[in-house]
């Protein structure tokens, strides 16, 4: 893969970035949406830097003394980040390669899901092989995987729509692959230093564009180091390329889907909400409550105690103690909002055993439309 500095500032989208704030919280209003119009910094770069991280002993190369050029600019990201006081820039230290315990790799029985580092090291010198780093931008500063390319969960959401976390429209989707630089051949890879979430929903959203080669690794940056591989500063070409906008609409559910279906008794609706998000109302915007028939299934409980996705054996023996796997054929899962569903549809789609589809609207948009029923948290 070609790597260098950023020679096209304007068709970088990872230059105008916001700072990283939580997914999970309140902040994340529909109303705080609507009315964004906001500010972003794009930052130009003038100089290459090469970072080589290599059992702890740390390199770096500047080829030129680094200048930003802070130029302020509206965009509709800002009211989100300005309007929620107290928000503060997550940062994650790098670490050492090689002092941590490797991790170990997720076995599910479609193995096209996940990339372990090792798969991913072998890889590197592949000319189809995209790798998104989907971690803030401060912490793709500090480090990322050779060649990767950084992309951003927040570029997936539509700003314009009433319903907080619904998919860009195919503009802003073609605007990210263009970013990540995919084509149809490519063989995709996303991580973060998140624990999965921002990279499944970037995974997420290339398969719904009909990218299917499409896969998470597990652990993200800190699996990557403990495993003993290398991190650098060195950022690639950001020249995109033009790629076809598909709709899979396989992989989504709408909420006449579910309406309809609510009482077939081969569908399972998953509720993948945490205990705090089930009590989350946006101050007032979201009813308390799950979607009728729905079985509640934290995505907490997909997670072993270091953040990485449990084992097929693990999950199914957690899945199966609440509902019949033998009689399911079909599972819709949804978070407080879409993005936090992302990593739970990907865990179930590798178990090769149903037909698994995301709530796209999740119940940002179901809990805040009285159109709709609701029952009683439980």
């Amino acid at each position: 893969m070609t790597s260098g500095g950023c020679q096209n500032t304007q068709g970088c989208l990872h230059r105008s970035r916001v700072p990283t704030i939580d997914p999970h919280s309140h902040v994340f209003s529909p109303g705080l949406a609507q009315l964004s119009s906001g500010l972003s910094e794009t930052f130009r770069c003038r100089a290459t830097h090469v970072l080589t991280r290599n059992n702890g002993n740390v390199n770096r190369q500047a080829h030129n003394k680094p200048r930003l050029n802070h130029d302020l600019r509206i965009s509709r990201r800002t009211l989100i980040l300005g309007s929620a006081a107290g928000l503060a820039l997550s940062v994650t230290g790098c670490g050492t390669s090689g002092t941590e315990d490797p991790v170990s790799h997720p076995d599910y029985p479609n193995d096209a899901i996940f990339a372990s580092t090792g798969w991913v090291a072998a890889s590197l010198e592949s000319g189809n092989l995209r790798i998104l780093d989907c971690s803030s931008l401060p912490a793709y500063r500090r480090g990322h995987l050779p060649g990767a390319r950084h992309v951003w969960w927040q570029d997936t959401i539509e700003m314009n729509n009433p319903v907080y976390g619904m998919l860009v429209n195919s503009g802003g989707r073609s605007a990210i692959a263009r970013e990540a630089s995919i084509n149809p051949a490519s063989e995709v890879v996303c991580y973060d230093d998140a624990g999965g979430i921002y990279a499944a929903r970037i995974a997420w959203t290339l398969r719904y564009m009909g990218f299917r080669d499409t896969r998470i690794m597990p652990g993200g940056t800190r699996a990557w180091r403990a495993d003993g591989h290398n991190l650098t500063l060195e950022e690639p070409d950001c020249s995109g390329e033009g790629v076809p906008d598909i709709f899979d609409e396989s992989i989504v559910a709408h909420p006449q889907d579910i309406i309809a279906r609510m009482d077939e008794p081969h569908l399972v609706l998953l509720d993948t909400r945490t205990v705090a998000e089930r009590q989350e109302t946006w101050h007032g915007r979201l009813r308390h409550g799950s979607i009728p028939g729905s079985r509640w299934f934290s995505r907490d409980q997909l997670l072993d105690g270091r953040g990485i996705p449990l084992d097929a054996d693990g999950l199914i023996d957690r899945l199966g103690a609440l509902v019949d796997l033998s009689d399911t054929a079909e599972i819709i899962v949804y978070g407080l909002h879409g993005t936090l569903a992302a990593l739970p549809y990907y865990q179930l789609l590798a178990l090769d055993r149903f037909h698994v589809r995301l709530y796209d609207g999740s119940w940002s948009q179901w809990g805040s439309d009285e159109a709709f029923p609701v029952e009683p948290l439980r």
